[in-house]
């Protein structure tokens, strides 16, 4: 909404000169609202004077039911002005319409000095008429802030379980997966260190697709004591070779039916496919040890 005023009469124009004698609102909007001030018909914006939009129910009512206070100046291409906004939605708004499909009420553009004083145009006729939604649905502008709040907690409350239904783990889940051959592996083979592909149907339980590697826990079975100190360390096939991606820290003095603990810090980010070896390493000087897996579990070595 563009209003041109005429500092000498204070007259009110809409641009091409048309007296703007009556406004015509739609309750629920926000109007971008230009004011432009003309001296001797050209635009100037005068020093420390700042107009406004004041919407009142009568002529002598201090009672602002809409108004446009915050203009501010620009000067821009289509000429020095001061540009805001007018929300026709305010609690005073709604108590003035009640339930009625429109309110007449009256407007005037105020010119407002430094030291206070004031200078009004001409009145205006603003009719408002009722938005297609009652009055009791739309928020007024007053709080708006509010409303988002609720809008934002509900959101807060009800995505995290969305997403989970659609496949999106927002918090960091924790679980295990297993080597197994089965029942009908009853042998022992003694191996360098055992190749597979991380996802594999032989990881049973909890899996994602990205996931941290913690810890794995084997069961060490030699008849002969393990003295030394023991570190698990893993290799990720990337190019075609075969590169260190962790190192566990060490474990030592493993007897027979032990279960060794490897633990990663702070883990090893494996992803669904990565093809990895595992493999013990004796010592600071990390020389392989052996590792027994059952023969049905040595396909790829």
């Amino acid at each position: 909404m563009q209003l041109l005023i005429d500092l000498a009469t204070m007259a009110v124009m809409f641009p091409g000169g048309i007296p703007a004698t009556d406004l015509s609102l739609v309750r629920g909007d926000k109007i971008p609202l230009r004011v432009t001030l003309l001296d001797e018909g050209a635009p100037v914006t005068p020093s420390g004077v700042r107009p406004a939009l004041a919407v009142k129910t009568a002529l002598g009512d201090e009672t602002l039911v809409l108004a446009a206070t915050n203009l501010e100046p620009v000067d821009d291409a289509l000429g020095p002005a001061y540009v805001g906004s007018l929300s026709v939605n305010t609690t005073q708004l709604i108590e003035a319409m009640g339930s009625a499909a429109s309110i007449d009420l009256i407007g005037e553009v105020v010119l407002i000095a430094g030291d206070g004083s004031q200078r009004t145009s001409s009145l205006i006729r603003v009719t408002v008429r009722q938005d297609i939604m009652p009055a009791d649905v739309i928020p007024p502008e007053d709080v708006l802030a509010d409303w988002s709040a609720l809008v934002a907690d509900a959101l807060a409350a009800q995505l995290p379980d969305a997403l989970k239904e659609a496949g999106v783990e927002l918090e960091a889940a924790t679980g295990q997966s297993t080597l197994s051959s089965g029942d009908a592996a009853d042998t022992w083979t003694i191996v360098g260190g055992y190749a597979f592909t991380w996802g594999d149907e032989i990881l049973a339980g909890h899996l994602p697709d990205s996931c941290r590697l913690k810890s794995i826990s084997t069961v060490y079975f030699f008849e002969t004591p393990a003295a030394n100190q023991y570190c698990l360390r893993v290799w990720r096939l990337t190019d075609g070779a075969y590169s260190l991606i962790g190192t566990s820290a060490y474990v030592s003095n493993l007897s027979s039916g032990q279960t060794a603990t490897w633990v990663f810090t702070p883990g090893v980010t494996l992803q669904r496919g990565d093809k990895i070896i595992i493999q013990v390493c004796e010592g600071t000087e990390m020389t392989p040890y052996a590792l027994g897996m059952h023969a049905v579990l040595t396909p790829s070595v």
